[in-house]
């Protein structure tokens, strides 16, 4: 059996992706609004290096909206961080104690954190991991795998969600539906109207108009 993993098209410029095609993985590229690697049907892995970390925490301030999505999207989320956890703590001038809160926080919404020092260590856990969920306990390999216990504003999120190409995640969705109240509403919403909603912007509205506007039979 030929183990497969799905990956984000921003991806493409690492070193990963040639470590997985080395090791024989069925690379599938696609642009994934949460995560960066697809591993099962439950499993998704965001990837950061130690700066990459510090960086979307303090510079972008997306960290743990990124987070968020992902703990919303799968069963099984994972922060893989390559680097050694000491660095952690010695790549910014930053308290070890507000380290550690940082960490906490990540804990406390239930996402493991891999540390690899390498994108060939990374390259080889995400194998490893697909290859277990996929060999050994035979799940497939789909972004939006089944979630247990779907409370039904998290129902209502996961259609939104499920837009391909649309760059759409769990807080984009909550957004959205907080905004237009239901999913008929965002469906008949025009791109003006879309591009209304907080952290929508034009392009991702032109996205999802074409997308929801685009005839069937004429594809």
């Amino acid at each position: 059996m030929t183990v497969k993993i799905i990956c984000d098209s921003r991806e493409l410029r690492s070193s990963v992706i040639k470590e997985l095609d080395r090791q024989g993985i069925n690379i599938q590229i696609e642009t994934l609004p949460v995560g960066d690697f697809v591993l099962s049907d439950r499993v998704k892995v965001e990837r950061k290096t130690v700066d990459d970390f510090y960086n979307s925490l303090f510079v972008d301030k997306k960290l743990f909206s990124q987070l968020f999505d992902l703990s919303h999207s799968c069963e099984r989320p994972l922060l893989a961080i390559e680097g050694y956890e000491a660095e952690m703590f010695t790549a910014r001038r930053i308290d070890a104690r507000a380290v550690e809160g940082i960490l906490n926080s990540i804990a406390l919404m239930r996402i493991p954190i891999r540390y690899t020092v390498s994108p060939k260590g990374t390259a080889q856990m995400l194998a490893s991991i697909a290859a277990k969920e996929q060999s050994e306990d035979k799940r497939t390999v789909s972004y939006h795998g089944k979630r247990s216990s779907l409370s039904e504003k998290e129902k209502l999120e996961y259609v939104i969600t499920s837009f391909p190409d649309c760059n759409v995640g769990t807080s984009t969705a909550i957004e959205l539906l907080k905004y237009f109240g239901s999913i008929e509403s965002v469906v008949k919403a025009g791109v003006s109207e879309l591009d209304e909603v907080p952290n929508i912007g034009e392009p991702t509205a032109i996205k999802i108009r074409n997308l929801l506007t685009q005839n069937y039979n004429q594809i």
